[in-house]
């Protein structure tokens, strides 16, 4: 089974004014399960339109609101909900205008819940009512209801005993599992590593101590580069900044946005640069030092987009590199590369 990913649905947006008034407790209900981990309760005579292992799309009978729930197995647990919400908002399709943060209902460490505004293609406004859950660690549920102004104020009761009976029913070993059922492939180098990246992921160029390798819709890569023989005496945090001076990819220079991790043997950075079209792009560069003067370099590239999608899938590759030589062969390694130059 892939890997779970958040994929953004296009909401249904269909603007009327029949409307419910009345909260659960006044009408039949129907119990819904997902795979992801979850169950919650609907009316009885909302319809479930689409459905899938990441996400779920239900309508009330007039089409005058719904309910899209995503689930996001395995994010970045680095960013905030502040945070994930902006990215979201840039994405996500069904206005004709940006998104606006109206006003913040619920923030908590581990709950988000925003109204939000925006317009259709006729001009006419749509209500976001959107909820960001974050049970445990990188793992995240997405529920937006989408209603005209007039639906959203007469469904309000509705909307929240719907949120109220959404309830987590598996935990994180599970979830984890869930999250870890994915074809992979086994990659080494002479260079003394080995890598596991999804199957699906090409082998685009390989060259001595590089190789490099991009997912099916080009959408994020991964160049990895190995150093065996560097200046001992620089920091990891100096050897960043020289490797950024020159790196390719931006129109402007790049940016370190945020220190992932920073420990002796590994650093690991979140950069933004510009392509040529003034398109925002990402780094997420990690720099591997386990023998003096021995150091990989693992560079991936991708849209914001990307990045927020790709996340658990950055991550599990990066838990995967492992060097799997040691110093004597390294070191003869390098000697023979030297004298090859």
């Amino acid at each position: 089974m892939k890997k779970i990913y958040i994929c953004l649905l296009l909401i249904p947006l269909i603007l009327s004014s029949c409307v419910f008034g009345s909260g659960l407790d006044k009408m039949e209900t129907q119990w819904y399960t997902n795979v992801a981990g979850y169950h919650i309760t609907m009316p009885a005579d909302w319809q479930l339109i689409t459905e899938d292992e990441s996400s779920a799309v239900f309508t009330a009978p007039d089409s005058d609101i719904s309910l899209t729930i995503i689930s996001e197995l395995g994010g970045e647990a680095y960013y905030g909900l502040a945070e994930i919400a902006d990215m979201l908002l840039e994405q996500l399709p069904g206005s004709s205008s940006p998104w606006q943060i109206n006003r913040t209902v619920t923030d908590t460490p581990d709950k988000l819940r925003l109204a939000v505004s925006g317009e259709d293609e006729s001009g006419a406004e749509v209500l976001l009512d959107i909820s960001i859950l974050l049970p445990y660690p990188g793992i995240r549920y997405y529920l937006l209801f989408a209603a005209s102004r007039t639906a959203a104020n007469r469904q309000k009761a509705l909307i929240d005993d719907i949120l109220t009976s959404f309830y987590v029913d598996k935990d994180e070993t599970y979830l984890g599992e869930l999250l870890g059922k994915m074809e992979t492939q086994w990659y080494a180098n002479v260079a003394g590593y080995h890598i596991t990246t999804p199957a699906d992921w090409q082998l685009i160029m390989e060259d001595g101590p590089s190789a490099v390798f991009a997912a099916p819709d080009s959408d994020i890569s991964l160049t990895i580069i190995s150093e065996l023989g560097g200046e001992a005496y620089y920091g990891l945090a100096e050897i960043a900044d020289m490797l950024l001076e020159q790196l390719p990819g931006s129109s402007s220079p790049w940016q370190i946005s945020r220190t992932i991790t920073d420990d002796q043997d590994i650093l690991r950075l979140a950069v933004l640069g510009e392509d040529e079209s003034g398109a925002e792009v990402l780094l997420d560069m990690s720099i591997l030092q386990p023998y003096p003067g021995i150091r990989y370099y693992l560079l991936f590239v991708v849209s914001r987009a990307a990045a927020y999608r790709q996340g658990a899938i950055i991550g599990d590759i990066l838990n995967s590199f492992s060097v799997d030589e040691d110093v004597p062969y390294l070191y003869e390694l390098m000697e023979e590369w030297r004298s090859q130059e």
